[in-house]
């Protein structure tokens, strides 16, 4: 406080000493409105004058040395929205119905349409792994009951379909059958994309691993060892209904449960999870409060059993008595 009193410049020195989410923005919160901080931190914001807040304001998160770079509005806004659906004509979908017809009739084989996606821009090519008649997309395509019957019903593997609506995304689709696999067969085909993308995992993680030098004495200089693409920070609050350490890294399960682990200052091996490769080393823990009452867990539980029991008694029913679903054949 006193530094930025003697004109340091606020954003660096929150840079420098923050020790929240917001300072590698330099301080800054963004907009907030009432009730959306604890009531010290915000009868502090809304009270202040533009400028540098001469007192420390103290809240259960710790002491905050705050700015007000804009004062607060008094002024109501009353905002109407007009939402109008733009649908196609039947001038339009006919051309489009006649385009799609056109192409289907130039291209005979999934390396013309390739090939002709390939010139025209406006066309998009999508594939869909692994469809089963089960599936509720195709794709990026919703409700696309046609074009699944058509697959399950009618193609054999390397028909072309005539073109096929789906109307509630106002598109024209024409569709290629590629590989059909029967129940109970499989092939390596069908899982080759899956298998030359783990293949690459694994050299990637082993060319990531060769890198990181275990012995260094601390994560920074693991990082700085290991090369600019080293990514370091510090993850606060991680508890094990959050799934993950820092939302920025996605789920990683393994990290995770062992970060849950370590003691104060104690550093992980390499950990290769599923999004990254990590090495953690153990902060403070808050010991979580005693609970003494465990009724409303136990009745929060209990409801979740007892909406799944009817879905699993149908699926146990099917099971049993062999029920094999046919609805696909008339609606998805």
């Amino acid at each position: 406080m006193a530094k930025i009193k003697g004109g340091d410049n606020f954003e660096e020195m929150a840079k420098k000493y923050g020790s929240d989410g917001t300072a590698q923005n330099g301080g800054d919160l963004g907009w907030f409105g009432k009730g959306m901080m604890v009531p010290p931190f915000e009868a502090a914001a809304f009270s202040a004058k533009e400028g540098l807040v001469p007192n420390l304001v103290i809240t259960d998160f710790g002491y905050h040395i705050m700015k007000v770079t804009h004062e607060k509005t008094n002024k109501q806004y009353k905002v109407a929205i007009i939402n109008k659906t733009l649908d196609p004509s039947d001038r339009t979908q006919n051309d489009a119905l006649n385009k799609a017809n056109s192409i289907k009739e130039k291209n005979k084989s999934i390396e013309d349409l390739r090939a002709y996606v390939k010139k025209n821009p406006t066309l998009i090519l999508q594939k869909a792994e692994k469809l089963n008649r089960y599936s509720q997309a195709i794709g990026t395509l919703q409700n696309a009951a046609d074009l699944k019957r058509w697959a399950f019903t009618e193609a054999n593997v390397g028909d072309i379909s005539s073109p096929i609506q789906i109307a509630e995304q106002n598109l024209y689709v024409i569709a290629v059958l590629t590989m059909k696999v029967d129940k109970g067969e499989q092939s390596i085909n069908a899982f080759r994309e899956e298998l030359k993308a783990e293949v690459a995992k694994q050299i990637k993680i082993k060319k990531i691993t060769e890198k990181i030098d275990v012995k260094a004495k601390t994560l920074d200089d693991i990082a700085t060892k290991y090369g600019k693409d080293a990514q370091k920070g510090e993850a606060k609050d991680i508890t094990l209904s959050k799934n993950a350490i820092d939302d920025k890294f996605g789920m990683n399960p393994l990290s995770l449960g062992k970060a849950m682990t370590l003691k104060e200052g104690k550093r992980s091996e390499v950990i290769i999870d599923d999004t990254g490769v990590f090495v953690l080393e153990g902060g403070k823990k808050t010991e979580a409060p005693k609970v003494a009452d465990y009724t409303a867990q136990k009745n929060s539980l209990k409801q979740s059993k007892d909406g799944m029991l009817s879905f699993q008694t149908q699926e146990a029913i099917k099971k049993y008595r062999k029920v094999e679903d046919l609805r696909y054949k008339i609606y998805q």
